[in-house]
């Protein structure tokens, strides 16, 4: 007779999941040691974002839920603060917009600009000051994506355009 060791305290990739995959944060119970998700909750998201179409959870997100010590909650997305897709550096963001802000001071200080002071134009795409830019109060930062210069020349071709329409 054949016996085999088969205890999960030798292989952690064994071990049942102890919370729901939906990133719920919601507790398995015992009696759900097959699945990964709750009853009605695999659902909720056709295809969960944390988890590729084979169900093998990101490396990123895992490392980070291991250094919270509990799995993340749902919107939170995992930035990599280098711009490297490396595991070494990694910042957990609460929401998509915050993450959003983190790539566009990532790209004001790649093009050699200061991301407190400096803004890149959406048009020329040249790091000015933010004093380059009109007000715009309805817009995240308070500030067009276009400089004045940029605004002012299209705004004349425009004019041209329109003038020689009539």
């Amino acid at each position: 007779m054949i016996t085999a060791d088969v205890s999960t305290r030798s292989r952690p990739d064994l071990q049942v999941p102890r919370y729901c995959a939906c990133g719920c944060g919601e507790r398995l119970k015992s009696r759900w040691y097959l699945t990964r998700f709750r009853p009605g909750h695999y659902s909720r998201t056709k295809t969960p974002k944390r988890y590729r179409w084979d169900g093998e959870a990101r490396a990123h997100r895992v490392r980070a839920e291991r250094a919270l010590g509990k799995p993340l909650p749902r919107g939170v997305q995992v930035h990599h603060a280098k711009g490297i897709h490396d595991n070494d550096h990694l910042v957990i963001c609460q929401d998509a917009a915050y993450h959003k802000l983190l790539h566009a001071r990532m790209r004001i200080v790649a093009a050699g600009g200061n991301p407190n002071t400096e803004k890149i134009c959406g048009k020329c795409r040249q790091v000015k000051p933010r004093t380059a830019f009109p007000i715009k109060r309805a817009a995240v930062d308070g500030l067009y994506t276009r400089c004045i210069d940029c605004s002012r020349t299209e705004r004349q071709a425009r004019w041209q355009r329109e003038k020689a329409a009539r």
